[in-house]
């Protein structure tokens, strides 16, 4: 394994933080994050609203999770 961690590791932090990133800027800069996917389910269930920066985000979270399974499955 390389010293700086796996190409997986190294993009999800990339991801992660190029998210937390926007989602500052957006708040430095306009006050609030501008939010545009809402998900719903007729009227009955609204589930979340969500940016790029957040789509990011959660990527690079569930990445995390990924890079850290192999590196356990490799170092066994």
């Amino acid at each position: 394994m390389q010293p700086s961690g796996t190409l997986l590791f190294r993009a999800a932090l990339a991801l992660v933080l190029g998210g937390a990133l926007g989602n500052a800027i957006d708040r430095s800069w306009q006050g609030h994050v501008v939010d545009f996917i809402h998900l719903h389910w007729r009227e009955a269930y609204h589930f979340a609203i969500f940016n790029v920066a957040d789509c990011a985000i959660t990527a690079g979270a569930a990445l995390l999770v990924v890079a850290e399974i192999k590196r356990s499955r490799a170092a066994a």
